[in-house]
């Protein structure tokens, strides 16, 4: 953990953004959303983010301080983090943010400024593209798009392919776009396309007109609690399709919401290598 600290500061000053402050501390910005519908994700990279501060709380002799800020999972909120961050705090590098379109609406912020920002689990491209100070360290919805459609297509054969998508969600248009490309590249077929937006709960209208296209398969790139919804929703109206989701369903709270709904769900998410033993203490905390 050390190590990586170190490579990670290391980065941050070979691009000119992280001037050891006057006290001989690297200040480190953190805007995760800790309340709001991604605060499950945001507590979670948030304990990581602490864990490996406490297990390095110096990096090359310099003291490592963090400074967290809650972007209450909304892009307006995300462009007031890091800009508090930045000219409050007066941070040299910033952590996050989990969601895409926070990550996108902070990173404008960050860019301008030419502070370092490096997200852990912001998937779509578009939070990097054209960008000089902005970063990733996760795979991104290309890759989990068409290994979704890959795995629908090729492994299940499933032909016929409905989406039902969040469009105030840049994750999830991004994501779906991704899919229906790798889909129907291969020989598939998206039958219905239909949407609602973030914090609907009723998902009923859509979900009859997608069981009357008859797919084999309903993709929803959603978050956690709506795709729940979503999947309990359509067992209750008699749908017997496949259903499947990307990452930002890797929440084990799908359970306690969608019921036996969840039963068969198939989702993309971030692999595990059983060759990497040298991370397996550090995930046991």
């Amino acid at each position: 953990m050390k190590r990586i600290m170190a490579l990670c500061l290391m980065a941050f000053m070979a691009f000119g953004g992280l001037a050891i402050a006057a006290d001989d501390t690297v200040r480190i910005g953190v805007f995760l959303p800790l309340t709001g519908q991604n605060a499950f994700g945001g507590q979670l990279e948030l304990e990581g983010v602490q864990m490996a501060h406490k297990e390095a709380p110096t990096v090359l002799g310099k003291k490592v301080e963090l400074f967290v800020v809650d972007n209450k999972s909304d892009k307006v909120e995300a462009g007031l983090a890091t800009q508090r961050l930045i000219e409050k705090d007066k941070v040299q590098a910033i952590i996050g943010t989990y969601g895409s379109s926070l990550a996108m609406a902070g990173g404008e912020n960050s860019e301008k400024a030419g502070i370092p920002q490096v997200g852990t689990s912001c998937t779509n491209p578009l939070v990097t593209q054209g960008k000089k100070y902005i970063f990733r360290v996760c795979f991104i919805d290309p890759l989990q798009g068409a290994g979704a459609a890959t795995y629908a297509y090729k492994t299940l054969g499933l032909k016929k392919a409905a989406m039902l998508v969040d469009v105030a969600s840049d994750y999830a248009v991004g994501l779906s776009n991704f899919f229906k490309k790798s889909f129907t590249k291969m020989g598939g077929q998206v039958v219905s396309t239909l949407n609602y937006s973030s914090g609907d709960q009723d998902f009923t209208a859509q979900l009859t007109k997608i069981i009357a296209e008859k797919p084999d398969v309903l993709f929803i790139p959603s978050y956690f609690a709506e795709g729940a919804i979503i999947m309990k929703q359509a067992r209750e109206l008699g749908a017997t399709f496949k259903i499947m989701g990307g990452d930002a369903m890797d929440n084990p709270e799908i359970t306690k919401i969608g019921g036996k709904a969840v039963e068969g769900f198939v989702q993309t998410t971030f692999p595990y290598d059983p060759s990497m033993k040298e991370m397996n203490p550090t995930a046991k905390k």
